[in-house]
């Protein structure tokens, strides 16, 4: 699919470049990609921790009714620039995620990269019930652990994968399965996608997506990234 917002928007907006921003933008993509295929154009939508909103505003862009929560001051200030670049009337709301007062409620839910950063990330997922209508989905991108990466970065170097400290729950397979089970929710759709080695080159990246794409497909726990799609459980089915 094609993205609206121009590559270099992208890179100033977000200060990403070369393989960061490589994959900054095939994830956006997958994630666009999903949302169209799970709910109707029109659709309102909570972009929850919307960094700088290009994903905000590629949504609005594609006439879904978009929102977003952004705690970082310059990524706020950010948002609102991009999409006012781009004409899309967007709401930004400068919020803590885990202090969101929005009483409003919603047909999707965004967690892009959220999750990872919560000790206890199912009393988040608990309380952003309210913020769901009846039917409300949540789309969620977390980092997966066991991925081809760092296995290998891990076994090969004898090092510890993740070194970011705001990181404070590792998800895998069946961790990530518990955590949506003991909210409340059921899986929709669930998959691990990208298998990069993150090599500092543009130029290897792209080799890597030609060479690498069916390690995931074949080893289905490897990729880089755990995509899911959740709803609530109705209390008459429990």
């Amino acid at each position: 699919m094609q993205l609206s917002i121009s590559i270099n928007d992208v890179r100033q907006y977000t200060h990403l470049g070369n393989y960061k921003l490589i994959k900054h933008q095939k994830r956006k993509k997958a994630l666009i990609k999903l949302i169209c295929e799970f709910i109707p154009t029109g659709s309102s939508i909570l972009d929850i921790g919307s960094a700088n909103g290009d994903l905000s505003t590629e949504l609005s862009l594609l006439n879904f009714l978009v929102e977003g929560v952004e705690p970082l001051l310059d990524s706020y200030e950010n948002s609102k620039k991009l999409s006012k670049k781009y004409k899309q009337n967007i709401l930004f709301n400068k919020a803590r995620i885990e202090d969101i007062r929005i009483q409003k409620k919603y047909d999707l839910l965004v967690l892009g990269e959220i999750l990872e950063h919560f000790q206890e990330p199912d009393i988040l997922l608990k309380k952003l019930k309210e913020n769901l209508k009846p039917s409300g989905k949540i789309i969620i991108t977390v980092p997966n652990m066991p991925s081809l990466r760092n296995r290998l970065k891990f076994s090969l170097l004898g090092i510890f994968p993740d070194n970011n400290p705001e990181h404070k729950y590792y998800f895998d397979e069946n961790r990530f399965k518990k955590i949506v089970s003991t909210s409340g929710y059921r899986i929709l759709y669930f998959t691990t996608k990208f298998t990069n080695l993150c090599l500092k080159s543009k130029f290897i990246t792209h080799f890597e997506n030609i060479t690498l794409f069916w390690f995931s497909k074949f080893f289905r726990n490897s990729g880089d990234s755990i995509i899911a799609i959740i709803e609530p459980i109705n209390e008459t089915e429990v």
